[in-house]
């Protein structure tokens, strides 16, 4: 049986839930940033790499096998 002040603040539990969620997130990508991916050296030399450093992981990981490679979706890849 749920208590009843879960019912009172359901949306705001979730609210805190979610933020807690984003911010684990956001903290395990910057752990993995630091210590497992190394990057790729086209990225690397791009004038951009600084703010997207080689774009979704997720995609290139899912699509290429590989967390260093280049997102595929990434609007400057013709340009690499």
């Amino acid at each position: 049986m749920q208590p009843k002040f879960y019912f009172k603040y359901k949306k705001l539990i979730k609210y805190v839930l979610g933020l807690l969620l984003i911010g684990l997130t956001f903290f395990v990508t910057i752990s993995l940033e630091k210590s497992v991916i190394k990057g790729n050296d086209t990225c690397k030399n791009c004038k951009h790499y600084s703010i997207c450093r080689s774009g979704c992981r997720a995609r290139s990981l899912y699509l290429f096998g590989n967390l260093d490679d280049i997102d595929p979706l990434c609007p400057l890849k013709k340009n690499k």
